[in-house]
């Protein structure tokens, strides 16, 4: 299961960094920072926790 906030992201200048307990997992740039910034705008808090599990390989279903 994931815990409430346990990921979080800051975008810079064409790169997006994605946190996970305080620590960089996964590292996003170009047009697939973009895209990330896009899709995750509209989401709700836990659409997001699992959208960034499932981006840094840190989701299992059954979590």
């Amino acid at each position: 299961m994931i815990k409430e906030n346990e990921f979080h992201y800051l975008s810079g200048k064409d790169k997006v960094l994605i946190y996970r307990q305080n620590e960089v997992v996964k590292t996003i740039k170009g047009s697939d920072a973009d895209k990330f910034i896009t899709n995750i705008a509209d989401m709700s808090d836990i659409q997001a926790q699992i959208y960034m599990a499932k981006l840094t390989g840190n989701f299992k279903p059954g979590n």
